[in-house]
Protein backbone atom coordinates (compact mmCIF):
# COMPACT_ATOMS: atom_id res chain seq x y z
CA UNK A 1 0.00 0.00 0.00
CA UNK A 2 3.16 2.33 0.79
CA UNK A 3 4.31 2.05 -2.69
CA UNK A 4 0.97 2.29 -4.36
CA UNK A 5 0.50 5.60 -2.52
CA UNK A 6 4.03 6.89 -3.02
CA UNK A 7 3.83 5.98 -7.23
CA UNK A 8 0.76 7.94 -7.23
CA UNK A 9 2.30 10.85 -5.27
CA UNK A 10 5.03 10.82 -8.04
CA UNK A 11 2.96 9.56 -11.18
CA UNK A 12 3.30 11.55 -14.13
CA UNK A 13 0.87 11.08 -17.36
CA UNK A 14 1.18 8.37 -19.65
CA UNK A 15 2.22 11.01 -22.78
CA UNK A 16 4.64 12.84 -20.22
CA UNK A 17 6.57 9.17 -19.59
CA UNK A 18 6.87 8.85 -23.20
CA UNK A 19 8.66 12.03 -23.87
CA UNK A 20 10.43 11.28 -20.97
CA UNK A 21 11.62 7.99 -22.14
CA UNK A 22 12.61 9.01 -26.06
CA UNK A 23 14.96 11.51 -24.34
CA UNK A 24 16.43 9.20 -22.39
CA UNK A 25 17.05 7.10 -24.98
CA UNK A 26 18.45 9.63 -26.91
CA UNK A 27 21.03 10.60 -24.67
CA UNK A 28 21.79 7.12 -23.95
CA UNK A 29 23.26 7.24 -27.80
CA UNK A 30 20.38 5.37 -29.11
CA UNK A 31 20.87 4.97 -33.57
CA UNK A 32 18.11 7.22 -35.44
CA UNK A 33 16.33 4.46 -36.80
CA UNK A 34 15.50 2.93 -33.08
CA UNK A 35 14.50 6.69 -31.66
CA UNK A 36 11.98 7.03 -34.73
CA UNK A 37 10.41 2.87 -33.70
CA UNK A 38 9.85 3.91 -30.50
CA UNK A 39 8.72 7.50 -31.55
CA UNK A 40 6.01 5.11 -34.01
CA UNK A 41 4.90 2.63 -31.75
CA UNK A 42 4.72 5.02 -28.35
CA UNK A 43 2.82 7.63 -30.50
CA UNK A 44 0.07 4.79 -31.24
CA UNK A 45 -0.04 3.75 -27.77
CA UNK A 46 -0.09 7.54 -26.49
CA UNK A 47 -3.58 7.64 -28.84
CA UNK A 48 -5.39 5.96 -26.56
CA UNK A 49 -3.61 6.04 -23.19
CA UNK A 50 -1.86 9.05 -22.85
CA UNK A 51 -3.61 11.24 -20.81
CA UNK A 52 -3.89 8.37 -18.11
CA UNK A 53 -2.07 8.41 -15.35
CA UNK A 54 1.42 5.91 -15.95
CA UNK A 55 0.47 3.93 -12.19
CA UNK A 56 -3.37 3.82 -12.81
CA UNK A 57 -2.64 2.12 -15.85
CA UNK A 58 -4.01 -1.68 -15.85
CA UNK A 59 -2.37 -4.93 -17.08
CA UNK A 60 -5.69 -5.79 -18.32
CA UNK A 61 -6.23 -2.77 -20.38
CA UNK A 62 -2.82 -2.91 -22.28
CA UNK A 63 -3.41 -6.67 -22.56
CA UNK A 64 -6.56 -5.90 -24.56
CA UNK A 65 -4.75 -2.78 -26.61
CA UNK A 66 -2.30 -5.26 -27.74
CA UNK A 67 -4.81 -7.64 -28.39
CA UNK A 68 -7.30 -5.28 -30.10
CA UNK A 69 -4.25 -4.28 -32.63
CA UNK A 70 -5.36 -5.43 -36.27
CA UNK A 71 -1.26 -6.63 -36.41
CA UNK A 72 0.78 -10.22 -36.79
CA UNK A 73 1.49 -11.83 -34.04
CA UNK A 74 5.46 -10.70 -34.56
CA UNK A 75 4.49 -7.07 -34.75
CA UNK A 76 2.38 -7.64 -31.27
CA UNK A 77 4.98 -8.45 -29.51
CA UNK A 78 7.62 -5.84 -30.96
CA UNK A 79 4.84 -3.49 -29.62
CA UNK A 80 4.90 -5.23 -26.56
CA UNK A 81 8.56 -5.09 -25.91
CA UNK A 82 8.33 -1.54 -26.05
CA UNK A 83 5.66 -0.94 -23.71
CA UNK A 84 7.59 -3.27 -21.26
CA UNK A 85 10.75 -1.47 -21.60
CA UNK A 86 8.84 2.01 -21.40
CA UNK A 87 6.50 1.01 -18.37
CA UNK A 88 10.18 -0.38 -16.56
CA UNK A 89 11.78 2.74 -17.03
CA UNK A 90 8.49 4.20 -14.75
CA UNK A 91 8.99 1.36 -12.03
CA UNK A 92 13.03 2.69 -12.06
CA UNK A 93 11.99 6.53 -11.89
CA UNK A 94 9.34 5.77 -8.70
CA UNK A 95 6.15 6.36 -10.99
CA UNK A 96 4.57 3.16 -10.74
CA UNK A 97 5.35 0.30 -8.10
CA UNK A 98 5.33 -2.64 -10.97
CA UNK A 99 5.44 -3.04 -14.41
CA UNK A 100 2.35 -3.80 -15.76
CA UNK A 101 3.54 -4.72 -19.48
CA UNK A 102 5.32 -8.09 -17.55
CA UNK A 103 1.72 -9.47 -16.76
CA UNK A 104 0.64 -9.15 -20.48
CA UNK A 105 0.40 -12.09 -23.01
CA UNK A 106 2.65 -12.75 -25.78
CA UNK A 107 1.35 -13.66 -29.15
CA UNK A 108 2.49 -17.15 -30.09
CA UNK A 109 4.47 -16.65 -33.46
CA UNK A 110 4.45 -19.49 -35.65
CA UNK A 111 8.26 -19.39 -37.89
CA UNK A 112 8.73 -20.68 -41.21
CA UNK A 113 11.19 -21.14 -42.84
CA UNK A 114 13.03 -17.86 -44.00
CA UNK A 115 12.40 -17.28 -47.58
CA UNK A 116 15.45 -17.08 -49.98
CA UNK A 117 16.06 -15.90 -53.38
CA UNK A 118 17.15 -18.44 -55.83
CA UNK A 119 20.43 -17.99 -57.95
CA UNK A 120 18.35 -17.30 -61.02
CA UNK A 121 15.96 -14.66 -59.47
CA UNK A 122 19.52 -12.69 -57.61
CA UNK A 123 20.59 -12.48 -61.51
CA UNK A 124 17.24 -10.76 -62.52
CA UNK A 125 17.41 -8.71 -59.48
CA UNK A 126 21.31 -7.25 -60.19
CA UNK A 127 20.02 -7.11 -64.18
CA UNK A 128 17.11 -5.20 -63.30
CA UNK A 129 18.07 -3.10 -60.16
CA UNK A 130 18.46 0.27 -60.73
CA UNK A 131 22.02 1.29 -60.96
CA UNK A 132 22.40 2.94 -57.48
CA UNK A 133 20.64 0.23 -56.04
CA UNK A 134 23.05 -2.37 -57.10
CA UNK A 135 25.56 -2.10 -54.81
CA UNK A 136 22.71 -2.73 -51.76
CA UNK A 137 21.95 -6.16 -53.51
CA UNK A 138 25.09 -7.03 -53.93
CA UNK A 139 26.50 -6.46 -50.52
CA UNK A 140 23.72 -8.32 -48.92
CA UNK A 141 23.29 -10.89 -50.81
CA UNK A 142 27.20 -11.61 -51.45
CA UNK A 143 28.58 -10.63 -47.85
CA UNK A 144 25.41 -11.46 -45.60
CA UNK A 145 24.91 -7.61 -44.05
CA UNK A 146 21.40 -6.87 -42.40
CA UNK A 147 19.34 -4.39 -45.08
CA UNK A 148 19.38 -1.73 -42.20
CA UNK A 149 23.68 -2.10 -41.77
CA UNK A 150 23.89 -1.35 -45.45
CA UNK A 151 21.83 1.79 -45.29
CA UNK A 152 24.09 2.69 -42.62
CA UNK A 153 27.05 1.83 -44.37
CA UNK A 154 29.56 4.72 -45.92
CA UNK A 155 31.77 3.85 -49.24
CA UNK A 156 34.99 5.11 -47.25
CA UNK A 157 33.87 1.60 -44.62
CA UNK A 158 34.65 -0.60 -47.67
CA UNK A 159 37.95 -1.92 -48.46
CA UNK A 160 38.13 -3.36 -52.08
CA UNK A 161 41.92 -3.62 -52.00
CA UNK A 162 41.67 -5.34 -48.68
CA UNK A 163 38.58 -7.04 -49.07
CA UNK A 164 36.90 -6.21 -46.20
CA UNK A 165 34.08 -4.56 -45.14
CA UNK A 166 34.04 -2.48 -41.79
CA UNK A 167 30.77 -2.74 -39.71
CA UNK A 168 31.36 -0.34 -36.78
CA UNK A 169 29.56 -1.07 -33.77
CA UNK A 170 27.00 2.14 -33.99
CA UNK A 171 26.00 0.44 -37.33
CA UNK A 172 25.63 -3.01 -36.12
CA UNK A 173 22.40 -4.48 -35.12
CA UNK A 174 24.64 -6.46 -32.13
CA UNK A 175 26.35 -3.06 -31.30
CA UNK A 176 29.85 -5.12 -31.71
CA UNK A 177 31.94 -4.22 -34.52
CA UNK A 178 32.37 -6.52 -37.26
CA UNK A 179 34.44 -7.25 -40.04
CA UNK A 180 32.81 -8.60 -43.51
CA UNK A 181 34.77 -10.28 -46.07
CA UNK A 182 34.61 -9.07 -49.93
CA UNK A 183 34.74 -11.90 -52.34
CA UNK A 184 36.04 -11.54 -55.64
CA UNK A 185 32.77 -11.98 -57.03
CA UNK A 186 31.16 -9.15 -54.95
CA UNK A 187 34.27 -7.09 -55.65
CA UNK A 188 33.47 -7.01 -59.38
CA UNK A 189 29.74 -5.74 -58.60
CA UNK A 190 31.27 -3.08 -56.17
CA UNK A 191 34.13 -1.80 -58.38
CA UNK A 192 32.47 -0.12 -61.12
CA UNK A 193 29.70 2.05 -58.04
CA UNK A 194 32.85 2.57 -55.35
CA UNK A 195 33.41 5.76 -54.38
CA UNK A 196 36.10 7.31 -52.07
CA UNK A 197 33.28 8.63 -49.59
CA UNK A 198 29.24 9.27 -49.22
CA UNK A 199 26.42 7.08 -48.05
CA UNK A 200 26.15 3.43 -49.98
CA UNK A 201 22.27 3.50 -51.23
CA UNK A 202 19.69 6.71 -50.73
CA UNK A 203 17.81 5.46 -48.28
CA UNK A 204 14.72 7.44 -49.59
CA UNK A 205 15.35 6.31 -53.21
CA UNK A 206 16.46 2.63 -51.96
CA UNK A 207 12.41 2.28 -51.16
CA UNK A 208 11.24 3.15 -54.60
CA UNK A 209 14.47 1.04 -55.99
CA UNK A 210 13.29 -2.17 -54.16
CA UNK A 211 9.46 -1.84 -55.18
CA UNK A 212 10.77 -1.86 -58.81
CA UNK A 213 13.28 -4.77 -58.09
CA UNK A 214 10.42 -6.55 -56.32
CA UNK A 215 7.87 -6.30 -59.24
CA UNK A 216 10.62 -7.55 -61.27
CA UNK A 217 10.95 -11.18 -59.98
CA UNK A 218 7.43 -11.02 -59.40
CA UNK A 219 7.49 -10.63 -55.97
CA UNK A 220 4.26 -9.12 -53.88
CA UNK A 221 6.56 -8.31 -51.02
CA UNK A 222 10.09 -7.76 -49.95
CA UNK A 223 11.04 -10.61 -47.62
CA UNK A 224 12.95 -9.06 -44.73
CA UNK A 225 16.28 -9.74 -44.78
CA UNK A 226 15.50 -12.16 -48.06
CA UNK A 227 18.89 -11.20 -48.97
CA UNK A 228 21.05 -11.84 -45.82
CA UNK A 229 19.08 -15.53 -45.69
CA UNK A 230 20.21 -15.96 -49.07
CA UNK A 231 23.72 -15.39 -48.37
Amino acid sequence: FLAHMAAITRTCLVSELIAEFIAAKAQDGASKRYLQDLRNRLATFSTDFGELRISAVQPSQIDDWLRGLTVAPQTRNNFRTVLRTLFESAVVRGYAPDNAVAKTAKAKVVRGAPEIFTPEQMRTLLEKAPSDFVPFIAIGGFAGLRSAEIERLDWSEIDLKGRLIHIKAEKSKSAQRRLATISENLAGWLAPHAKKSGAVVDVERSIVARRKTRDAIGFKTWPANALRHSF
